[in-house]
């Protein structure tokens, strides 16, 4: 699910692969498929029946991983199709829009602040938006955009 091989994961399905089983570390073949931003495996794998309220180990739920992903496209459609909360946190307090920070996907990041997530929420270390941006050496792009964003606003 991870590759995205199609042919793969449809032969599995299709030779009674169990979809929700979960690896060593909490991980179903969705999540692994959402966070590598895999939308045909992961509309593939729900049309299956895989389970789309699943945790994986670290607490994350579909929206989580598919912030982590970079795809917008992704995101969007876990939001639309399911109505996972943009405030969802995971066992280290973690948003959908801390993930989507910590890779410095700030596409996502936007789209995510467009649908409500809180630019000043805090993990379970402190950290916020702002703290991982500067962290990962996007702070000053983050700040254009929120300006952009108060202009239009």
């Amino acid at each position: 699910a991870i590759a995205g091989n199609m042919e793969i994961v449809r032969w599995l399905t299709a030779n009674g692969a169990k979809i929700d089983v979960k690896d060593c570390f909490g991980n179903t073949a969705l999540h692994l498929a959402a966070e590598a931003g895999k939308l045909e495996t992961v509309q593939f794998l729900i049309s299956k029946g895989a389970s789309v309220c699943e945790l994986d180990g670290e607490g994350r739920t579909l929206l989580h991983d598919a912030a982590i992903s970079g795809k917008v496209q992704l995101v969007e459609y876990v939001l639309e199709e399911f109505g996972f909360s943009v405030l969802d946190t995971d066992k280290n307090g973690d948003t959908p829009l801390l993930c989507a920070a910590t890779k410095s996907h700030m596409q996502v990041i936007e789209f995510l602040l467009a649908y409500g997530a809180e630019l000043d929420h805090q993990n379970n270390k402190g950290s916020t938006l702002f703290t991982i941006s500067k962290e990962n050496g996007f702070d000053e792009e983050l700040n254009n955009t929120l300006s952009t964003r108060r202009t239009k606003n």
